[in-house]
């Protein structure tokens, strides 16, 4: 099972919302507008910012997170290819990744980062 957020349509969660699967969900956290990737209840992964309004997967292939005002608190750009996508899977190795990207963003199911794709904190 595997949910995305498709960069061609612009697609976006907004705080209190997210995607995903039978065991894993990736959102931001009503409240304190974390990002974070939970499985079940625990967080295994977490952006490291609060106050994120709104996060969206853009056409040119970065992921882009900001707050109310629409400033910019934290992006992955991972090479900036059209048709980018974070994908999040049930089961395996790998749980969160964005695809079809020069470099890797990836998150594993102990909550580790792996790739060559750091994320930007403003």
């Amino acid at each position: 099972m595997k949910e995305h957020l498709f960069g061609e349509f612009g697609e976006f969660i907004k705080s209190g919302e997210g995607i995903c699967t039978k065991d894993w969900t990736f959102g931001i956290t009503k409240g304190k507008g974390k990002l974070q990737l939970l499985k079940g209840k625990k967080v295994m992964w977490t952006a490291g910012v609060q106050n994120i309004d709104e996060c969206k997967m853009q056409m040119g292939g970065a992921f882009t997170c900001k707050k109310k005002n629409g400033g910019g608190i934290w992006a992955l750009n991972c090479g900036g290819k059209d048709g980018a996508d974070m994908e999040l899977r049930n089961n395996g190795k790998i749980i969160l990744q964005m695809i079809k990207n020069t470099e890797k963003f990836k998150v594993n199911k102990f909550g580790s980062e792996v790739g060559n794709c750091d994320p930007k904190i403003w």
